[in-house]
């Protein structure tokens, strides 16, 4: 490792990597939770958000911590079917434990079931339940009603999100939906990011990123969606929005998922050289990977 990765990675930030078990028993994982901890511990990384496309990963983050001492371990609530949807009463109860961010839909969106549905596809694959859902929910979760306004729930989570200090990211949301979402959290005083605006079921536009960043969100890119099982986003696409928003509205995160990929450390290792590699000085670059990150967080920044 060069010492100007070893640099940026210490004291870096990652916003959103899985936590395991991950959908099912039968993915298996690169790594254990604890080990995932020690070793961002040993590569000086100051903290990690635990995500999961099925259950609140509160307590999950709360005993890492512990267990782990001298990086933060914050977890999260995603608003998919398993825990209600649009739930306020979720995000409250997440808030108590100690939440971080509010992951709105994503296998659940109606946007990401008509446009990928790659998640939903593999959790049919060992529950076919949740077709159910779906047809309950009309075709799958949105947060704009039909005149295209901000559902009255969504607010209310808005409103506990101020509450607790805990941050609000887009999921798999419609980039249309973003951005309304956009403005009512600026509206609220809600740190926002703009999710992996180049996955399939987003497909974000430039323009798109841009009028977003406008709001004061940030825009958060994930390297998962570089690599080789995933979307195959070439990271100079990703450097270009960087270049278009500014780095002080851009975030690089790992979505760290799956036993076919490094663990989240190693990810993140990778995405700081390449970007450097790229062109973005170290200073740019620590802007992505430790201040803003910090910033959405609400953690403390020098």
């Amino acid at each position: 490792m060069s010492l100007a990765v070893e640099e940026l990675l210490r004291g870096a930030v990652d916003v959103h990597a899985h936590s395991y078990p991950e959908l099912s028993l039968s993915y298996d994982s690169r790594i254990s939770n604890y080990d995932w901890a020690v070793m961002a511990k040993e590569c000086g990384i100051r903290g990690y958000v635990l995500k999961s496309h099925v259950w609140p990963t509160v307590m999950q983050a709360y005993e890492l911590s512990r267990l782990a001492q001298d990086v933060l371990v914050m977890g999260s609530v995603t608003l998919n079917y398993t825990v209600g949807g649009l739930s306020p009463t979720a995000v409250a109860l997440a808030g108590e434990l100690g939440g971080k961010v509010v992951f709105m839909p994503t296998w659940s969106s109606r946007n990401d079931i008509e446009r990928s549905g790659v998640t939903l596809n593999r959790i049919r694959a060992f529950c076919p339940q949740v077709d159910d859902m779906v047809r309950r929910e009309n075709g799958g979760v949105t947060v704009l009603d039909a005149a295209g306004r901000v559902k009255p729930e969504v607010s209310d989570i808005m409103d506990i999100a101020e509450h607790y200090g805990m941050a609000v990211s887009s999921g798999h949301l419609s980039p249309a939906e973003t951005l309304k979402l956009a403005e009512l959290a600026a509206v609220k005083g809600v740190r926002f990011t703009f999710s992996h605006p180049h996955i399939k079921s987003v497909a974000a536009t430039v323009e798109q990123q841009v009028e977003a960043a406008a709001t004061g969100a940030w825009i958060e890119h994930t390297f998962i969606a570089c690599m080789p099982m995933h979307v195959r986003v070439d990271p100079r696409v990703i450097a270009k929005s960087i270049e278009a928003v500014g780095v002080d509205h851009a975030i690089m995160s790992s979505d760290a998922f799956g036993p076919w990929n490094p663990p989240e450390p190693e990810l993140m290792r990778m995405y700081i050289a390449t970007m450097l590699n790229i062109g973005f000085s170290a200073d740019e670059v620590r802007k992505m990977v430790q201040v803003n990150p910090a910033r959405y967080l609400g953690l403390a920044t020098e």
